[in-house]
């Protein structure tokens, strides 16, 4: 990872420790993993999804406007809560359901909450 990304990850509150390169996603590779088109990825960072709790909820962009970026967990988990039932995607990407033993020390904030 470059120094800026490393930066930005760390004002983000991100536990590097848990955070490899093949954990961050350009928008097509995260539309892949989550078995959504690109454009879906674009809706859930700008316009944002309803989460669990019956909030809106953006997809964090890690990267910069016109380069953005995602980690596997956070687009793992927007499929989750946007999945309706009946609808099967195509998922690529299952193993990012299994990062869930390390969620709180990834996203900090929401462990809190």
């Amino acid at each position: 990872m470059d120094a800026d990304l490393v930066q930005h990850l760390e004002d983000l509150g991100v536990d590097l420790a848990h955070i490899d390169d093949g954990d961050i996603l350009t928008g097509a590779q995260a539309a892949e993993a989550a078995g959504v088109s690109r454009a879906a990825i674009t809706q859930w960072r700008q316009r944002g999804y309803i989460g669990p709790d019956k909030k809106r909820v953006r997809l964090r962009n890690i990267g910069t406007e016109d380069r953005p970026r995602y980690l596997r967990v956070d687009v793992a988990k927007a499929e989750r809560d946007t999945r309706r039932p009946g609808v099967v995607r195509k998922r690529v990407d299952i193993a990012a359901y299994q990062m869930n033993e390390h969620w709180d020390r990834i996203n900090p904030e929401e462990s809190a909450a």
